[in-house]
This record gives C-alpha cells, structure tokens and sequence, in this order.
C-alpha cells in the first residue's frame, strides 16, 4: 500500500533502481520475471524490423540501444535531470522531442513490411 503522496508506481521505479545498484536476493526474481521478458518483447520488434541478415549481435545492439535511450524518461531529479536535459530546455519539451528522436530512429532504420507473422530467421551470432 502506498502511504505517500508520490505517484503509485514510484515505489517499483524505485525497487528496481535499488536493485540496480545494490542487487539483493529479490534480483534473479525481477530479472527473470520482468528485465528478460521485457528485453525478449523489445528483441522481438527489433528482429522483425532489421534485415534478414541482420546477426543475433546486430539485433541485440539495437535493442539494448533502444532500452538505454529509455532512460531519458526516468532520470527526472536533480542531479540527473542535468545530465540528460539540456540548459534552459522545459522538460517536457525535452521529453517531446527525445519520443519524437526515438520514433523516427526506429521508423528510418527498420522495415516491418516483409515481416512474417512468425518473425524473421535468425542468423547466429558472431
């Protein structure tokens, strides 16, 4: 039960940040129950989008690529916010024009009109 004025969910940001950085017993459970799944999902949409020949490597530098640029959403505070948000910028116009860098890095290097509903072969690693 959340006792604080923060908003519902800041307390799971904050186990997992927690986690991050200082992993404790409860780590192998939220990474196997919530990190892999959701690095699995992204890894999927990638793997659909990229060339067929694209290698397992390829694919997952895109998808950790796109898992960091993330981050932008949730370093909110000071110091942070100065880290990632330039000078003199509002926030939420970062935050706009930050969606709008990721979306169009997605939309110019993928191609999902020849994806299959099974997804495309992979190739391995190298």
């Amino acid at each position: 039960m959340n006792t604080t004025d923060e908003i519902p969910d800041r307390w799971v940001a904050q186990l997992i940040a927690h986690e991050r950085t200082n992993p404790t017993t409860a780590t192998p459970i939220l990474y196997r129950q919530f990190f892999e799944p959701l690095k699995q999902a992204v890894e999927r949409m990638v793997r659909m989008g990229m060339p067929r020949d694209s290698t397992d490597v390829d694919v997952h530098l895109v998808t950790v690529s796109l898992l960091a640029q993330c981050a932008v959403y949730q370093h909110h505070k000071p110091p942070w916010d100065k880290l990632l948000i330039p000078p003199h910028v509002d926030r939420e116009e970062w935050l706009a024009r930050a969606t709008q860098f990721i979306v169009e890095s997605i939309t110019s290097r993928f191609s999902y009109k020849a994806a299959s509903a099974a997804g495309r072969q992979r190739k391995p690693g190298k």
